[in-house]
């Protein structure tokens, strides 16, 4: 009982200690004793049934509120999932911008290379042209044999000067945007890190969220189990008190009826018509109806409503097919005997002994019925007498 509340611990302890009193026999208590253990053992089953409706409201209250720590929780596992994803996509983002910047740093290192190389060349040949002396520039002019091979020595020079201008011009500007797309993809890289950053706190926020969801989840499952687990132990003693209840009414049934103590006929107990005057479904107008008729569906079991011996088992005209059993006599009253009519099969045959609770037929609604149930009627000396003087309360 670990985990259930003090109420329902309590109620559970009365219940328990309700059932002692199924020691007393009939023959030792008196009829007032009876009675007092019969009102105490109703008193009990009502204070049982009110704690059971209360824990069926809890119970309710519990499933929706397990309900709702499911659906809190696949909320969560779904944004932890959504998170996880976002954290992938981010991690695949930066891997390549990763790569991206890797291949332009690479080109930079090449177009540096390169850029070092025409550098150093046209540094040789501007040394050699302008800083070690007009000398080397005007032996090459003033070489030529003629005034045409002057001029041409001279364009020569002056081409090879503008396309070494041209290529360290070339090769600056592609090292400028070589650095600007580094520059860039430094800054995407960065961008991207910060975003992963970002979907990796979202993800654990989410996985936190998950888990808090799940222990909730959990709780209130626990929760809901202890308190099922209560409503079913309240419902058995609520069972165990109505059995001890019907045979206190069986022993003071005993006690009125020279030993006689009898049984429903069915399982169900739901009463459409009672010992009396009503209104005939069939005949109309008002007759009087000789026993009590139970609700049952077609084919349930009949049992016998207390032990003894067959002497009619067949067709009864109106009863339809039927069963009647003598139980004995009553002291100052005489034989008494019951009757099982409108049965769809006789399990039972004349000069048949049997116990209280045989099945004795199956039900149905042949002779003058309107649907399936059971008459039962239970005679004195022959004639019909009210079956509740016999019957549990």
């Amino acid at each position: 009982m670990r985990g259930w509340s003090p109420r329902y611990r309590r109620l559970l302890a009365l219940g328990l200690a309700g059932l002692v009193v199924s020691g007393m026999g009939a023959g030792r208590a008196g009829a007032e004793d009876l009675k007092q253990k019969l009102e105490q053992l109703r008193q009990e089953q009502q204070q049982l049934h009110q704690d059971m409706k209360k824990a069926q409201g809890d119970l309710k209250d519990l499933e929706q509120q397990v309900a709702a720590a499911e659906q809190e929780w696949r909320q969560a596992l779904a944004e932890a999932r959504k998170a996880q994803a976002l954290l992938a996509e981010r991690e695949q983002q930066r891997a390549k911008a990763e790569a991206d910047l890797q291949a332009v740093t690479e080109e930079l290192r090449r177009v540096e290379a390169e850029l070092d190389r025409q550098e150093q060349a046209l540094g040789t040949r501007v040394r050699a042209l302008y800083i070690d002396g007009q000398v080397d520039f005007l032996e090459v002019l003033f070489s030529a044999t003629s005034f045409a091979d002057f001029l041409t020595r001279f364009d020569l020079l002056q081409s090879v000067a503008r396309q070494d201008a041209r290529l360290v011009s070339e090769l600056q500007a592609t090292r400028r945007t070589v650095e600007a797309k580094r520059a860039e993809a430094q800054a995407l890289r960065d961008h991207l890190a910060a975003l992963e950053a970002e979907a990796r706190q979202q993800k654990e926020l989410a996985d936190l969220k998950v888990a808090d969801a799940e222990q909730k989840r959990r709780q209130v499952e626990i929760a809901k189990r202890e308190l099922q687990a209560a409503l079913d132990d309240l419902e058995a003693q609520s069972r165990k008190i109505e059995k001890q209840i019907r045979e206190v009414e069986q022993q003071l049934a005993r006690q009125r009826n020279g030993g006689l103590a009898m049984r429903f006929p069915v399982d169900r107990v739901l009463v459409t018509d009672n010992y009396g005057e009503r209104w005939h479904p069939i005949l109309g107008g008002y007759r009087m109806h000789w026993g009590v008729d139970f609700a049952v569906d077609h084919g349930a079991n009949v049992y016998a409503a207390e032990s003894g011996t067959v002497i009619a088992a067949g067709w009864q005209g109106s009863y339809g097919y039927a069963v009647i059993i003598y139980h004995g006599d009553i002291p100052g009253r005489g034989s008494v005997s019951t009757l099982y009519a409108h049965n769809s099969q006789l399990l039972v045959k004349p000069g048949d002994e049997v116990a209280q609770g045989q099945v004795i037929a199956k039900a149905g609604s042949t002779g003058w019925s309107t649907g399936p149930h059971v008459h039962f009627e239970v005679r004195v000396n022959g004639k019909a007498v009210n079956p509740w003087d016999f019957l549990p309360r």
